[in-house]
Formats: C-alpha cells, sequence, structure tokens
C-alpha cells in the first residue's frame, strides 16, 4: 500500500505512468514465460498431456471460415475422445509437428485461439490464413502456450497515452486522471434551473425508479457528468444494478457507450443484466471464444450474419468452403500443382470477405447503441 501511496507523484503524468505500467508489463511477461518454458523444457510429451496443458497425436477432421474471414480447424484423434486436459475456449495455443521433441526445441507451425471444446474435437480459430504445414496431413501436438497478443495491445495503448493523449478526444479526461483539471458537471434541470446545458435526469428506465435514494442519486450524478463519475461502495450494495440502471437511462437518451469491465466474465454479466431489463441494441465485442455461450446471439459475429450485408459475406464464405471442401477430398500426390493456384483463389477470397465484413460491422456498431466488450 506505501508503494501506491507514493505511486501519487510518480504518476503525475501519463508519460511517467506509461513508464511504470511497461515495466510491470515486461515483469508479467517473463513471469509467464519463465513458467510455460520450465514446464516444456523440463516435461515429456506424455508428461505434457498429463499435466493437461498439451494433446497429442490430433489430426484435422474439418475447416470452416467465421468473422472477419478467420480461418478455422476442428482438430480429432484417430483413436477416440480427447485426453483429460486443462485447456478451455479462449486459450492461446500452439501447433507442432508431432515429431517435435521436446515441444520447447521448435517454433510452432502456427498460433491460435481455442473456440469450441467437445469430448472428441476441438475447434481453433486462426487471425489469417491456416499455415500450409498445419495442412499437410502430418499429425499435430497442440500445447498452451505464452502469447504477445494481449502485450501488443497494452503497449499501443500506453503509446498512445504518452504520444498522443494531449490531442485526443479523450485529452480532458487525462488531464482529470492525473490531477490536472477537476471532473466537470452538468447541472440537473430543474425548475429553478433553465440553463441550456442543464440535463433532464427525470427517470425512462423502470429499474432507476427501484433503486434506493444513494443509488439515485449516484445515477443522476453521473447522467450529468461531462467527464467521469464513480460509483463506489462496499460489497453488496448494488453497483452493479445501479450501472446497468445508468446504462439504460443513457440508451433511452439515445446515446452510445462503450461498456468495458476487467474481465470477460464480468462484461458478460452486465450483458446479461442489460438483455433482461428490456435492451436489445447490444453488441458484445470480443473473440467468440471468450464469451459466455448463453450469450452467443449479442456477439459481433452473430449480429453480423443476421444484418442485411450478410447475404454477400455468405456467397464469398460457401466459395472458401467449397474450396476448403476440394482440398479436404482424397488426391494423388501428383496434384501439387493444383495446389498453388488453389490457395491463390482461397486467399484473395479471405480478402475480399474481410473487407465486406468490416463495412458489415461498421454499418452494425452504427446503429448499436451499448457495447460491451
Amino acid at each position: 500500500m506505501a508503494e501506491v501511496a507514493r505511486g501519487k507523484q510518480r504518476f503525475s503524468s501519463p508519460a511517467n505512468f506509461a513508464a511504470w505500467c511497461e515495466q510491470a508489463l515486461i515483469l508479467e511477461k517473463e513471469a509467464e514465460d519463465e513458467e510455460t518454458t520450465a514446464l516444456l523444457k523440463s516435461c515429456s510429451q506424455a508428461e505434457l498431456q498429463a499435466r493437461g496443458i498439451a494433446i497429442l497425436k490430433l489430426r484435422i477432421a474439418e475447416q470452416s471460415t467465421a468473422l472477419y474471414g478467420r480461418a478455422c480447424i476442428s482438430l480429432e484423434r484417430s483413436n477416440g475422445d480427447l485426453p483429460a486436459h486443462k485447456i478451455s475456449h479462449g486459450d492461446i495455443v500452439g501447433l507442432f509437428d508431432q515429431t517435435a521433441r521436446p515441444l520447447v526445441k521448435t517454433v510452432p507451425l502456427g498460433t491460435a485461439v481455442v473456440t469450441r471444446i467437445r469430448t472428441a474435437v476441438i475447434q481453433l480459430a486462426f487471425d489469417g490464413d491456416v499455415p500450409i504445414e498445419v495442412l499437410d496431413g502430418r499429425q499435430l501436438n497442440l500445447a498452451l502456450v505464452s502469447s504477445d497478443v494481449t502485450l501488443k495491445r497494452y503497449r499501443e495503448a500506453l503509446d498512445l497515452l504518452k504520444g498522443g493523449a494531449q490531442s485526443s478526444p479523450a485529452c480532458q479526461l487525462v488531464d482529470v486522471c492525473f490531477g490536472d483539471a477537476k471532473p466537470r458537471f452538468y447541472e440537473q434541470k430543474t425548475d429553478g434551473c433553465a440553463r441550456a446545458d442543464a440535463v433532464d435526469c427525470s427517470f425512462l428506465a423502470d429499474s432507476s425508479s427501484r433503486l434506493n435514494e444513494p443509488q439515485q442519486a449516484a445515477v443522476v450524478k453521473a447522467l450529468c457528468a461531462a467527464d467521469v463519475s464513480i460509483i463506489h461502495g462496499p460489497p453488496g450494495t448494488g453497483k452493479t444494478t445501479t450501472l446497468v440502471s445508468y446504462i439504460l437511462e443513457a440508451v433511452y437518451r439515445k446515446q452510445r457507450l462503450l461498456v468495458t469491465a476487467p474481465s470477460n466474465v464480468a462484461v458478460d454479466n452486465l450483458l446479461e443484466r442489460l438483455a433482461d431489463a428490456g435492451c436489445q441494441s447490444l453488441v458484445r465485442l470480443g473473440h467468440p471464444a471468450r464469451v459466455q455461450e448463453n450469450i452467443h446471439r449479442f456477439t459481433m459475429d452473430n449480429v453480423v450474419y443476421g444484418s442485411e450485408q450478410a447475404e454477400l459475406c455468405r456467397d464469398i464464405k460457401k466459395e472458401i468452403d467449397d474450396i476448403l471442401k476440394g482440398k479436404n477430398s482424397k488426391s494423388k500426390k501428383g496434384d501439387k500443382a493444383e495446389e498453388k493456384p488453389r490457395w491463390g483463389a482461397l486467399k484473395e477470397l479471405r480478402t475480399e470477405l474481410r473487407q465486406r465484413e468490416r463495412r458489415a460491422v461498421a454499418e452494425v456498431l452504427k446503429h448499436t447503441q451499448a457495447g460491451p466488450g
């Protein structure tokens, strides 16, 4: 706690804060790498599988395409169900040649995100195309690996904070967070206040009228905030309930919100609460693999494929799947000459699909009022 108290001076500027965060991220990444690498170095393949962090001797059962042209593969074992493991949806895994021993001595053929797990099948999604080496028929081993994806996103955000905070739309908020400015609040519209920028805080959501007095005051304060408003209190005091009521009030006022939380589970919980309260203009942002299955209908993938733009995307997706099915069918070894043009056509179709889907996503977001993510 003393370290946090001393940090008040250390974080007096966005640059100081970003520098401290970057050091903390390096330490976190080193610890993660050390833990993963230590196991890979010290354990045999069989031991890694026994520990639940690897699945051995897999083969591709199916290929498909997801949103943004993400290539997906389903893996299975030839001798039955998958062994017991600790791998879950949303995990980042590496695919290795089955003959690579130990796994740490080789670079993965590719990395992907686990999107679905069944008794006998595990499905993975790649950011781009599936590496050719993964598709050549060899047996594969799958293992949990550390990833730089999240680290890169954190660093990009910190770079924006350091380099462009003062010229961005969030510059006032940044100044408030670092003590260079006081938070601003508009006046509440009353009979005695006729200011043009006064805020009408009459409750429009049924849930707001059921809040207790301090909770209602917190909603009003948030509605009047120009920069930031904090809802705080001990556990069990209804902070989430109050936050949901505020979001509904903002939505009923035709405002658009990005709703964030410290974890995917917390975001999903908020989305469920908003849906149960009758808010339907919702899109769950983020990778579908990290979203609870009961709210998949709100994911960007699902909403986009229910939009008017979806038909164009389906036609391209069908062409891609037809090519993949043709590639998966049994072929003679002498057919390698046909592979290159087939891969070229596949790449062009996926590029076109990504472009069309981005336009579809932009159209969906244009009409979305709340985007938990």
